[in-house]
């Protein structure tokens, strides 16, 4: 009875081992899964907050990309305007501008050419100095093509000899040029176009030498004649020039007139004695005589 009832008791605790070891195989596993079940859930959330992160570090950054740009834009945009501005500063429509207004000023050397007949008795052709100035003006009709019209106030003084005997011829006037301009590389020009003349007034100058009679006794000699220039004349002019400073320009002109100065003037050779010749008439005969002019020059643009 004692043996049965020992086997009895060793078995139920054999039972009650057997399990309670199975109830602790089947908790393990379950904790296990509760702990990769919190790193999941870590894991997720660092998920979801790295864009929130990426989107807020794009928001803080946006402002200063956008100032960057607005600073890049803005510089940009102030070098081109100023290589704009000098490119148009450089060229002779000065500051870019199609319309402008200046003062011209030149030295000149006259010739008078294309006499009709020659004499043995007179030196050389007449030929002097003189000076013009006045104001000039600019039209862009095309680019780097521009029409310049200028009104400038003259005076030349030219001379020769006829037997020895000095004869000048000084003019003032108003001259008229209508000139096409051509710009070439910004810095140089070309100018071409008619001219037209307006004589305001003229004097003319002869000396005279005193005739020997012999005995002691001289006759003054009064006899001079009396040379009128022509109120009207026109030519052509062609020329050069070049920017020396800014707003300032040197050119070089020729003008070469094409109407005769002396149109009314009488040849005396052309009467048989002085009484028949009108009161503008000359012992030399200026039919056809013209004028030729070499001009050095300024232009200062100031509009």
């Amino acid at each position: 009875m004692k043996d049965s009832l020992l086997k009895i008791i060793a078995a139920a605790s054999i039972t009650f081992a057997a399990f309670g070891f199975a109830q602790e195989d089947d908790e393990w596993p379950q904790e296990e899964s509760q702990e990769e079940s919190v790193q999941s859930e870590e894991q997720d959330s660092d998920a979801e907050e790295a864009p929130a992160t990426a989107q807020a570090e794009e928001q803080t950054s946006a402002p200063e990309n956008t100032q960057d740009n607005v600073q890049e834009n803005s510089s940009s945009n102030y070098q081109a305007y100023a290589e704009n501005e000098t490119q148009a500063y450089e060229s002779p429509a000065r500051k870019g501008r199609d319309n402008g207004v200046g003062i011209h000023i030149a030295f000149d050397y006259g010739m008078m050419y294309g006499f009709s007949e020659e004499d043995d008795n007179i030196d050389g052709d007449p030929s002097g100095i003189g000076f013009e100035g006045g104001v000039a003006g600019r039209m862009e009709m095309v680019n780097n093509l521009y029409f310049a019209p200028e009104l400038n106030f003259s005076y030349i003084s030219t001379d020769h000899k006829l037997n020895g005997l000095k004869r000048t011829y000084s003019s003032m006037g108003i001259e008229i040029p209508l000139l096409i301009r051509g710009v070439i590389q910004e810095r140089f020009y070309v100018t071409a176009g008619p001219q037209i003349n307006l004589a305001l007034s003229n004097d003319y100058e002869a000396e005279t030498k005193d005739v020997e009679l012999g005995d002691g006794i001289t006759l003054e000699n009064k006899f001079t004649d009396n040379v009128e220039q022509g109120t009207f004349s026109f030519g052509i002019t062609a020329g050069a020039g070049v920017r020396i400073y800014e707003g300032l320009f040197f050119d070089f002109r020729f003008y070469m007139g094409l109407s005769d100065l002396f149109p009314d003037t009488e040849f005396l050779g052309d009467f048989l004695n002085i009484n028949e010749a009108s009161d503008n008439w000359s012992i030399i005969n200026m039919a056809g005589a013209k004028m030729m002019t070499l001009k050095f020059g300024l232009t200062y643009w100031f509009l």
